[in-house]
């Protein structure tokens, strides 16, 4: 009889521990967002490209004119 009684307080003991320990887990879990995030379309892929050869070194920017006439150094 007391043997039995000694397991059940063990097995409520430990589902105690599990549910503390797994606790934080499930908050972090409900904190995910539950939608994708939106993709954010770069201003670099629209608009026309103007390639700038540096002086004496292989480096190559790129500039894009974007439709409003704003020039923006991107990597391309």
């Amino acid at each position: 009889m007391e043997y039995k009684i000694n397991v059940k307080y063990r097995k409520i003991l430990l589902s105690i521990i599990l549910l503390i320990l797994l606790l934080p887990l499930l908050t972090l879990i409900k904190a995910l967002p539950s939608k994708p995030l939106a993709r954010i379309e770069s201003p670099c892929r629209k608009g026309l490209v103007r390639t700038v050869q540096h002086k004496h070194t292989d480096y190559i920017s790129f500039i894009v004119i974007t439709e409003k006439g704003k020039e923006l150094a991107c990597k391309i």
